[in-house]
């Protein structure tokens, strides 16, 4: 880090000990020293926006995606009436569908129960677009918006990554 003039904030330093939960009980995270500053390990980190916790189950992340997508379409339902349809697209897939794709290669192998939470934000943001009802069934218009399922969003994303790497169309240290 010296080399190439950095410096490490010890006051925002954190790490996480990963474990499978038998053998978390044996595993005592002992207090790193950094700079000044004693670093104990935490339950939870985040890194580049996703949160991680000690199972790695994405619970911490998820549930931070979900408040703050829900947060923001309540603020998109407030101004809903002035916009148009288009406009109200472009403004649910910058701020909604963003967040949904984010790092979302991370969800690939979690339960589905996991992953229903996200495509509840999906169906809540494509209710919000159409003017559906809560008591009408979303799907049919989840697919004239041509928007597919958050888990299928995730493995097309992988797939996706993996015909670039293969075929030399991403950055070298994927391919």
């Amino acid at each position: 880090m010296n080399i190439n003039f950095l410096k490490l904030n010890d006051k925002k330093t954190e790490y996480l000990l990963l474990s499978s939960p038998h053998m978390r009980s044996s595993i005592t995270g002992a207090p790193v020293l950094v700079g000044d500053e004693a670093i104990s390990p935490n339950n939870k980190a985040r890194n580049h926006g996703v949160v991680f916790d000690r199972a790695m189950s994405m619970e911490k992340h998820i549930s931070h995606v979900c408040q703050s997508a829900y947060y923001q379409l309540r603020r998109i339902a407030e101004i809903r009436h002035c916009l148009t349809r288009g406009a109200a697209e472009s403004i649910i897939h910058a701020l909604i569908s963003f967040r949904l794709d984010f790092c979302n290669c991370l969800l690939a192998s979690l339960p589905l129960t996991s992953i229903k939470r996200l495509q509840a934000v999906q169906n809540a943001a494509a209710r919000l677009l159409t003017g559906t009802k809560k008591s009408d069934h979303i799907s049919p218009e989840v697919r004239e918006l041509h928007w597919l399922p958050v888990q299928c969003r995730v493995q097309f994303k992988i797939l996706l990554l993996t015909y670039r790497a293969l075929h030399n169309l991403s950055p070298g240290y994927v391919s």
